[in-house]
């Protein structure tokens, strides 16, 4: 499921509780909340900023960050650099950057890798992967580097420019013809296949893509990207049958290895609706129906929102108001959200994505009573429906009911063991009964399935702040402002260690950065 359609079926009251649980908190630990809008952002520790004290730590001394780490980011000037076809002073800053990591920074390492796969520098990339060190948290995210981006066959490194500049005149120049004239030598190495592949596609000539994506994978038949090329490939010669086996096999290869890329995921996603479109283009409701649904996965909600107006005018099928209700409720029209959610399920009674809909829109309205009834209709109709089962769980625990959400959690782990959402949420019960340790090893598994997910940096953060380990703190802390340069608890919280530190100047800055971002922290800090 997308993130759009996992959102969408979550009221906006309860948006954080896809992760947090903003009222279900750890007790003994006090830390202000900010307000956006109807949204209350909060990570499941909150810390008593009294109770820190740096100065008293040997372990604070040397922190700091440097004026030029504010107000630059190496990482993204080298990129900017690329861009802009400076290919030598992109190199040298990625580089330069490599050399001045940490040795114990592995995020540093994976936002490295992230650029030069971005860059087709993959050997670099390879390179950079083989010095990741905490396994835990960061061995998923790097298998899948392999199994997505880093090629079967290294380059040697004497050319790989010539594979980054290939990249280059491809994505930034759109030169097919010059990619393919300076990737002429590009015996048995795959990712020059594959970029042979995407140019021929740009000009067209489909059955030379194909046969270059296909010598691409019989290289590397590990590698997902290239055989949803090759679906793409598929899909523009207009062989629909071939491109939807095609992608049903790379699906249940997804499946078997447990992929959780979100780019990855979401292209799959992209592929599989618009085949569905084509497939049933000459089908006046299916057709319009899998082309919104393509238009919502791809979060253009506008064009998804006038095709099923149209289409719901015409047609009475309860799939159809089910979508429009979805769409309707993420713009944020409740009204027309639950009328259409309504229409479906008197076509359709048995909807569960349209009975948890009405219960998110009453919840956000005020109305309990309500959201539970429909919530509990969804999950008596659907006791094994895991969005049913979490939309439950979530329920519960707004409510405070903690074991009751708690049993519904562990139910959904044992029809998908693998939901990152249920397993952070189970680090959270776990918090909140003091059991920090065994919260933390949750936090991280979590991690593993999703390391760019800023809240939990956020939580672990606290959880450090709470033991006194500073400098790991501030090491989790500068992960988040990577992940979300305007999170205002990276700032806040860097404010308050800078200014027990007594260094005012750092602080200030920090303070009045975090004020900027969440106006209404200063309110909820004074009360």
């Amino acid at each position: 499921m997308s993130e759009f359609l996992k959102k969408s079926i979550i009221p906006k009251k309860m948006n954080s509780f896809i992760k947090i649980f903003p009222v279900f908190v750890f007790c003994f630990l006090a830390l202000p909340v900010i307000a956006h809008g109807d949204d209350v952002k909060t990570g499941i520790i909150n810390v008593n900023l009294k109770e820190i004290n740096p100065e008293n730590s040997p372990n604070t001394k040397n922190i700091s960050i440097s004026k030029v780490e504010i107000e630059t980011d190496p990482l993204k000037t080298a990129f900017y650099n690329f861009t802009q076809g400076n290919n030598k002073e992109a190199l040298a800053g990625l580089k330069e950057y490599y050399g001045q990591i940490d040795p114990d920074d592995d995020y540093a390492r994976m936002q490295l890798a992230l650029k030069l796969v971005s860059m087709a520098y993959l050997n670099f990339a390879g390179e950079v992967l083989g010095e990741i060190k905490e396994k835990e948290i960061w061995g998923k995210m790097s298998d899948e580097f392999y199994k997505l981006y880093l090629p079967g066959n290294f380059v040697p490194e004497s050319i790989e420019n010539v594979q980054s500049m290939a990249y280059y005149i491809l994505h930034y120049e759109d030169r097919p013809e010059a990619v393919l004239e300076i990737t002429q030598n590009a015996g048995n190495f795959d990712y020059l296949r594959y970029l042979r592949a995407k140019a021929y596609k740009k000009i067209k000539k489909y059955d030379l893509a194909e046969k270059e994506i296909n010598i691409a994978i019989k290289i590397n038949p590990e590698n997902l990207n290239y055989k949803l090329d090759l679906v793409n490939i598929l899909a523009a010669k207009n062989e629909i049958r071939s491109a939807q086996m095609e992608l049903g096999n790379l699906k249940r290869q997804a499946e078997k290895e447990n992929i959780t890329n979100r780019e990855f995921l979401r292209n799959f996603k992209i592929y599989e609706y618009w085949l569905k479109t084509l497939e049933f283009g000459t089908d006046p409701v299916a057709g319009k129906y899998y082309e919104a649904y393509y238009h919502t996965v791809k979060e253009e909600l506008e064009a998804a929102l006038e095709i099923l107006n149209k289409l719901a005018y015409k047609s009475k099928e309860a799939y159809v108001y089910e979508l429009l209700g979805k769409i309707y409720y993420e713009l944020g029209y409740y009204e027309p959200s639950r009328k259409a959610f309504k229409q479906g399920l008197n076509i359709d009674g048995n909807r569960v994505d349209s009975l948890t809909g009405l219960g998110n829109i009453y919840f956000i309205t005020g109305q309990n009573d309500l959201a539970g009834k429909y919530y509990r209709q969804a999950l008596d109709k659907f006791p094994q429906n895991v969005e049913a089962l979490m939309a439950m769980a979530r329920f519960e625990s707004y409510l405070n009911n903690a074991e009751n959400a708690y049993e519904y959690f562990k139910k959904i782990l044992k029809i998908d063991k693998n939901n990152t959402d249920v397993i952070y949420n189970i680090g959270i019960n776990l918090a909140n009964r003091k059991k920090i340790n065994e919260a933390e090893k949750m936090f991280k598994k979590a991690l593993a399935a999703d390391p760019m997910w800023s809240l939990i940096w956020l939580d672990l953060a606290k959880i450090e702040l709470a033991r006194q380990n500073y400098p790991t703190a501030v090491k989790y802390l500068k992960y988040i402002n990577s992940i979300d340069e305007n999170n205002p608890y990276y700032y806040y919280y860097m404010s308050v260690i800078f200014d027990k530190n007594n260094k005012k100047e750092e602080s200030e800055l920090f303070l009045k950065k975090a004020f900027e971002l969440a106006p209404g922290l200063l309110r909820e800090i004074k009360e």
